[in-house]
């Protein structure tokens, strides 16, 4: 079993639900065009993903079979624990971030290099 493992120091950011329109064409043919908006922060942690993981393959071949994909995620502390009333150090996050979207936002850059 082949064991990959580096640390991409970068914000996390959860993959967004995708945006739809609708493209007419010529001929009354029309169809739906999914995307995610050019500037959402999604896309500069992708990229910051990408570029990690293609200089830790460095030209390897893709894995192939069944993967197993583990996450550690260290979130921004929020600024109201930033008083001294609060300890100094890791606390567990609270927010409502969707773990799902993480991990999806993870895979999908990593989709085509690792």
């Amino acid at each position: 079993m082949t064991h990959l493992q580096f640390t991409v120091y970068a914000v996390p950011v959860a993959q967004p639900r995708q945006r739809h329109r609708i493209v007419n064409m010529r001929a009354g043919k029309s169809f739906v065009h999914n995307y995610t908006p050019a500037k959402d922060p999604v896309n500069a942690y992708k990229y910051e993903l990408k570029q990690k993981a293609k200089v830790y393959m460095d030209g390897a071949p893709l894995l192939e079979g069944p993967l197993r994909l583990s996450l550690d995620v260290y979130l921004p502390r929020p600024k109201k624990y930033n008083s001294k009333k609060y300890p100094d150090g890791a606390i567990w996050h609270q927010g409502r971030k969707d773990l799902d979207n993480l991990a999806k936002s993870v895979m999908d850059a990593l989709t085509q290099i690792v």
